[in-house]
């Protein structure tokens, strides 16, 4: 990619997320006396958000598998990296389960909080507790919850095994559980999308001088019922047979 082309994108960058910024710094100001109506728009603005991000990286998205479902839903899908928020956040209009360490993270940390984001602290066990009950209620109220059950970016070779509180909440509130499976077609390995050792800074550089990430998103059919780690193992089991199948992990 050349680098006039390189310093546009990160030029366009900076202007995109400089104007999410002054936005969202409105959507808090002004729409703090109604939570509800500021969820609902924080759902949405988040979704442009990411769509906006998707065209300025050039990340093009597959879908395969099942129809995408009517919220509220709980997206669960397998992490590597950056990439994986914009794909699933511009196909999910929704709220992301998020480490606690994220919300330090310079600008996408703010604009997954202004995007009403659960934080979760895994230092704390009382931490899970919370993140079970704002879960909940944002499946309550009619809204998308995406979360990473595998509580980390990982290489891509496989799917870890995930961690369960965020079943409960979907059991709690008698929503589907979504798995989405994210793969990257790429003839590089590692994929640029994966994260691996490196700091989130060149991880973010990397993604800006690619010129083009394919994704396929394979949306499976929706799990329900059963204990928490049942529908974990569940999701988990059908995801990694298409993970596996499709034979192109990051």
């Amino acid at each position: 990619m050349s680098w006039w082309r390189i310093s546009g994108r990160v030029l366009g960058a900076v202007l995109i997320q400089g104007l999410f910024l002054f936005l969202a710094a409105l959507l808090v100001l002004l729409l703090g006396w109604s939570p509800r109506l500021r969820l609902r728009l924080a759902a949405w603005w988040a979704r442009v958000w990411a769509r906006v991000c998707c065209w300025l990286l050039n990340i093009h998205i597959r879908l395969e598998g099942e129809p995408l479902p009517p919220p509220p839903v709980l997206v669960v899908a397998n992490h590597v990296g950056c990439p994986d928020i914009f794909v699933l956040g511009a196909l999910f209009p929704g709220f992301f389960v998020a480490k606690l360490d994220v919300r330090g993270w310079p600008l996408l940390g703010w604009m997954i909080r202004v995007g009403g984001a659960v934080f979760v602290d895994r230092t704390r066990r009382t931490s899970s507790g919370r993140m079970v009950e704002a879960i909940e209620t944002r499946l309550r109220l009619g809204f998308n919850v995406i979360m990473f059950p595998e509580g980390t970016a990982t290489d891509g070779r496989t799917i870890l095994p995930f961690k369960t509180p965020g079943f409960e909440a979907a059991l709690r509130a008698d929503c589907p559980v979504q798995p989405v499976v994210l793969t990257y077609q790429e003839t590089g390995r590692p994929s640029v999308a994966v994260w691996g050792a490196t700091t989130f800074s060149r991880h973010l550089w990397g993604l800006l001088r690619h010129p083009r990430l394919r994704v396929t998103a394979h949306i499976l059919p929706p799990l329900s019922g059963g204990t928490r780690r049942h529908l974990a193992q569940q999701a988990r089991d059908r995801m990694l047979e298409v993970y596996h199948r499709q034979g192109k992990p990051p």
